[in-house]
């Protein structure tokens, strides 16, 4: 039985036949590993975007805002992860929306593969960080709804970022100076 198997059908099912999806971790037709990660897109009742502040000692993008999101795990779906990030990171049970996007990008040593969805809170409150240390966890959250707070984090390489900008059809590549800053980060989007 999976972790879903447990989960109201109205959170899950609509999802599990959307697609087969690759192992988490696999080679790609230029020899590097690809990494597969998962963001999730939730906003509270005043349409407000909920993002969180990576560690100051993140090895991937220390202090910035962005997402949540998780690394896919061998034996769950992307959808699984999703509603994993929201228990595991954020203290809530979610529901998921819809699939918002996906993009992939080459960080040196391996591939990143990111889907996004779109998600809501079904039960709980945000809070960071989580007890759980398994995975990685946030320094901070807030609801805003202003979304140049996700700029510096898709300018260094961040994908689910990149996503919902590209989807909001919002400028992100220029910052006020109109230089242009969009080389990615030395290491995946999320763990």
């Amino acid at each position: 039985m999976t972790y879903t198997d447990n989960l109201a059908p109205a959170i899950w099912q609509p999802w599990r036949a959307c697609y087969q999806v690759p192992k988490p971790v696999s080679m790609n037709s230029a020899g590097k590993p690809t990494v597969s990660s998962v963001a999730i897109v939730v906003k509270d009742d005043s349409g407000r975007l909920l993002v969180v502040k990576r560690d100051e000692n993140d090895e991937d993008l220390p202090g910035v805002w962005g997402l949540p999101a998780a690394t896919i795990r061998s034996h769950e779906s992307p959808e699984e992860a999703a509603l994993r990030a929201g228990t595991m990171k954020l203290g809530v049970a979610l529901r998921i929306l819809g699939f918002a996007g996906d993009e992939t990008l080459d960080q040196g040593a391996h591939i990143n593969h990111l889907r996004e969805y779109d998600a809501e809170i079904v039960e709980g409150t945000p809070k960071v960080p989580q007890a759980d240390h398994t995975v990685s966890q946030y320094a901070d959250l807030q609801f805003t709804s202003d979304p140049a707070i996700l700029f510096e984090a898709a300018r260094r390489g961040s994908l689910c970022s990149r996503i919902y900008l590209r989807n909001s059809s919002i400028e992100w590549q220029n910052d006020s100076t109109g230089r242009s800053d969009s080389q990615p980060s030395a290491k995946a989007d999320e763990r």
